[in-house]
């Protein structure tokens, strides 16, 4: 096989991959987000649907990702869903790397990238979530 040939059958089984994924895509609403460009240029979204701290909603896409990004982003979605969110950040690359056997051992930044993209978007609810508080109390403050 050739490696035109070879990257078609790489295309091919990664396209199959993803539309199976019930994690994989992007949402229109999400109650946070974040997007992240690793060094080696793929780039990793992270979408979240949170209710009283839980995440009940997951997505993961990436436009440009390798086949290493989408496993990496499959395994956190999967893992944090149904979660507290404090609970849900206790999932780390060294978690991904070690369970994930199709992760290739040159591509475990992969797992960092995913993980990293996925803290960033609770760390967008966390701080969304200070400044209704803040903002809340300097209501109430004007009326006193």
């Amino acid at each position: 096989m050739n490696k035109n040939e070879n990257e078609a059958l790489k295309h091919h089984l990664q396209t199959e991959m993803l539309e199976q994924d019930e994690y994989f895509g992007r949402m229109n609403d999400p109650t946070s987000a974040s997007q992240i460009k690793g060094p080696c240029g793929d780039d990793m979204e992270f979408y979240l649907v949170i209710k009283d701290e839980v995440i009940e909603d997951v997505k993961y896409f990436t436009e440009n990702g390798c086949f290493n990004t989408i496993i990496a982003g499959r395994s956190v979605a999967r893992r944090v869903i149904g979660k507290n969110i404090y609970d849900a950040l206790g999932v780390n690359p060294a978690i991904i790397i070690k369970e994930e056997k199709e992760l290739a051992e040159d591509s475990q930044h992969c797992a960092i990238l995913a993980t990293i993209t996925f803290y960033r978007a609770i760390a967008f609810y966390l701080l969304e979530k200070s400044r209704e508080v803040i903002n809340k109390e300097i209501f109430e403050i004007q009326w006193i």
